[in-house]
C-alpha cells in the first residue's frame, strides 16, 4: 500500500449548528501552512504522545495525524454539500477516528470514505451511535474504487484499458 490515504468524513444529524460547533472544535490550526487547519486526532481520541507512531497507531489506527485538511460546512461550496465534509489525508485508514466521532455524538451519523492514492485500498463505513451500521471493502482499481479515487484525488490517475476491460494507472 502507498502511504498516503485520502478520507472524507461526511457528518449528518438533525442538528446543524451543533455538528458544525463539533467540526470546529476538532479542528486546529496546521503548522505547515498560513492560517489553514487540519483535523487534530488527539482532540477524538486523545494520546500522550502524537509523536509515539506506536501509540498513534494503537489508538487511531495510522502512525501520525492528518494534513490537507479542507471542511465544507452544509449548504456551502459549488454545488453545496448535501452534508458536513471534512477532506484530509492520513498515512493509513482512520476508522478508529470515524467510530470514535460517532460515538461521542450519538446524533450524528458519521460516513467515513477512504481510498490510498492507487486505489489499492478504498471504501466506506458507517457508523451510528459508534456501531458500523454499513460498509464496505472495495476491489483493488475497481469501478467504486475509481470512481472514490476520483472524488477524494481528482480525475487523473486511471483510464479504461478497452483490451483488458480493467482501469489501469494512467502513464
Amino acid at each position: 500500500m502507498n502511504d498516503t490515504m485520502g478520507n472524507l468524513l461526511s457528518i449528518t444529524g438533525d442538528d446543524n449548528a451543533a455538528i458544525k460547533k463539533y467540526i470546529e472544535s476538532i479542528l486546529k490550526p496546521d503548522p505547515e501552512s498560513d492560517g489553514n487547519k487540519v483535523i487534530d486526532f488527539a482532540k477524538i481520541i486523545p494520546v500522550k504522545d502524537e509523536s509515539d507512531e506506536t501509540e498513534c497507531l494503537e489508538k487511531w489506527g495510522t502512525i501520525r495525524g492528518a494534513s490537507n485538511t479542507q471542511v465544507y460546512f452544509e449548504g456551502k461550496g459549488n454545488p453545496p454539500t448535501l452534508g458536513n465534509l471534512i477532506y484530509f489525508d492520513s498515512h493509513d485508514t482512520v476508522e478508529k477516528i470515524a467510530q470514535a466521532i460517532s460515538e461521542a455524538q450519538p446524533d450524528f451519523s458519521v460516513r467515513y470514505e477512504y481510498c490510498d492514492n492507487s486505489a489499492t485500498v478504498a471504501g466506506y463505513k458507517v457508523f451510528y451511535c459508534g456501531n458500523e451500521a454499513e460498509g464496505e471493502e472495495y476491489e483493488r482499481q475497481s469501478q467504486d474504487a475509481i470512481t472514490l479515487y476520483r472524488e477524494l484525488w481528482g480525475d487523473g490517475g486511471f483510464v479504461y484499458d478497452e483490451e483488458q476491460k480493467k482501469y489501469i494507472e494512467a502513464e
